[in-house]
């Protein structure tokens, strides 16, 4: 193929990203907790001295174990999405709907006490899980092709729990990250660009820093917890098919910095008898802007990396009968992302004016079932994220999209007699 047709299919490509209709999409690039106790209490748990389900939410908490813990834990998420696309002035509305699977391992974790006053644990913990599937349409409708971005930034870990006073406890998470994030474009176009792809490898590593403390007295139990910002290296690797088509939607650099926010968070805990508890939970994430380009193609814009404030809410209700508690919660949790205007995408000068920011709802449910030297926690969560996006061009465009997350996670904890 001479260098004319090759930059002549460049030149269509990028016409046709340029006047299209993404499938708009929010990939979720914040961190949650993977714990099986507190996904049931929509991740709340700052407050809550529970041992070895304190890791990766306040490590002051380790200094409650008093035996010894192997965790394993993994999730099974079903991502279901939906566009109502409406063309103004044709008076014409579609609405697309698509789906994907995607499991994932979320720990393995050794805890155990340390004399009475201390414990600690060690193992793997998968902190960030992006994942998107999603298609590019032009105003036609016409799917141009369809991109799948998955992969998790994890880190081994070491942690401590120390007990200053048997009601002030304090403790220490260090974290030494490594992972992968890929993603594909493969061509669509009715059938001519099947044939073509294109594939971004983003390689991570960096070390981080989680502290905190807890405070009780009687039912009542606070927490704090705080995590300055990181710096994570990030290195990329690049493929192609034979025809360059999508050559254009790889990053312009090799190696880059992304920067993990800062994060400070507050934990209140309340019993109200021994068979009922309550926690809340606020938490402020401190973003930077940052160059990183985890997908190939960003459909709605890219992240604004708005700062956030997260809040959740749980419930635990035990019961004496069965001896299985239930747990219930909901959580309010601003994305990275946000809803967008982009008028004139055909001239030389596209402007995007970012909107309101998206908003993750989660809802969850969530139990443990206990064996003679074992307990598995389950946890059942739904979430829901609303975008919309508006396009000015020969045509006018309102988007309204919506994702869906139904996630099932089991948590298997072994404490040998």
């Amino acid at each position: 193929m001479s260098i004319f047709s090759i930059n002549q299919r460049l030149f269509c490509l990028g016409m046709l990203l340029l006047c299209s209709v993404g499938l708009s999409q929010n990939m979720d690039l914040l961190s949650e907790s993977n714990s099986g106790i507190n996904q049931g209490l929509a991740g709340a748990g700052i407050g809550l001295p529970n041992d070895y389900s304190a890791v990766d939410i306040n490590p002051a908490g380790l200094a409650g174990i008093t035996s010894s813990h192997a965790i394993l834990s993994g999730q099974e998420s079903y991502y279901k999405y939906e566009l109502v696309n409406e063309r103004i002035e044709e008076k014409l509305t579609r609405i697309f709907k698509w789906s994907k699977y995607n499991p994932s391992l979320k720990n393995i974790l050794v805890a155990f006490p340390v004399k009475s006053r201390m414990g600690v644990s060690l193992g793997y913990l998968n902190r960030i899980s992006p994942f998107l599937y999603n298609q590019n349409r032009a105003i036609t409708w016409s799917p141009l092709f369809n991109q799948t971005t998955r992969g998790r930034l994890g880190s081994l870990f070491l942690a401590a729990g120390f007990k200053i006073i048997p009601k002030l406890w304090l403790g220490m998470t260090g974290y030494g990250y490594f992972g992968k994030i890929s993603s594909v474009v493969h061509g669509e176009n009715h059938g001519n660009d099947v044939d073509k792809w294109a594939e971004l490898e983003s390689s991570m590593r960096g070390a981080g820093l989680r502290v905190g403390a807890q405070f009780q007295l009687g039912k009542f139990k606070t927490g704090i917890i705080f995590e300055p910002k990181t710096n994570i290296g990030v290195k990329t690797k690049t493929s192609i098919s034979e025809n360059p088509l999508y050559e254009g939607l790889f990053p312009d650099y090799s190696e880059t910095t992304w920067t993990l926010p800062s994060i400070l968070g507050l934990g209140l805990a309340y019993t109200f008898d021994p068979q009922l508890l309550l926690v809340l939970d606020i938490e402020y994430r401190d973003y930077s802007s940052s160059e990183v380009q985890l997908n190939l193609y960003e459909y709605g814009g890219n992240p604004t990396w708005d700062n956030v404030l997260i809040y959740r809410l749980g419930l635990e209700k035990g019961s004496a009968k069965s001896g299985l508690p239930l747990r219930a919660g909901y959580a309010f949790i601003p994305q990275a992302y946000s809803s967008a205007t982009t008028d004139q995408p055909l001239g030389t000068e596209a402007v995007i004016v970012y909107g309101d920011q998206n908003v993750k709802h989660l809802v969850t449910l969530g139990t443990s079932i206990q064996y003679s030297c074992s307990q598995v926690n389950l946890a059942l969560a739904y979430s829901f994220i609303k975008w919309r996006r508006d396009l000015y061009t020969y045509v006018t465009v309102e988007e309204n999209y919506i994702e869906r997350q139904v996630t099932l996670f089991v948590e298997w904890v072994i404490f040998p007699r």
